[in-house]
């Protein structure tokens, strides 16, 4: 399947603030027929931003990019997503190519994931994430 920019058909877009640094997002993800091709860009601070396939019969293996203001990453539909902020104050925007649907969000967590990636002490995970069913992830 062709997740170019030249397939994309821009429907919704979001912006998203962290005022501090050491917060976890993820890993979420949107069902079929729901599935969101994401562009995701940097507006302002630093990110961890990391990825997976989902929907794999092995532990799927996390793709991890270090991305600063003016870094873009495509992310495409079958891939649940998740970032960590470096620094105070990052401001990220998404563009999908398909709307939200509560109905059809879904996501995972993986806290020896998280433990073994990141200083753990003073994170902020919110609750809704820490409630995600868990998965093991390859960051090997």
């Amino acid at each position: 399947k062709n997740i170019g920019l030249n397939t994309f058909d821009f429907k919704y877009q979001l912006i998203s603030y962290n005022q501090r640094a050491k917060v976890f997002r993820g890993f979420h993800y949107q069902k079929d027929p729901f599935d969101q091709v994401k562009i995701l860009l940097v507006h302002k601070g630093s990110i961890v931003d990391m990825v997976f396939p989902v929907n794999k019969e092995v532990a799927p293996k996390v793709q991890i990019f270090n991305l600063d203001a003016g870094d873009v990453l495509l992310i495409p539909s079958n891939y649940a997503h998740a970032y960590y902020t470096k620094t105070n104050d990052v401001i990220l925007q998404y563009m999908m190519d398909k709307e939200y649907n509560e109905s059809s969000y879904s996501g995972y967590y993986d806290s020896n994931f998280i433990k073994s990636n990141f200083d753990v002490k003073d994170i902020i995970i919110s609750s809704k994430d820490l409630s995600l069913p868990s998965i093991e992830l390859d960051f090997d």
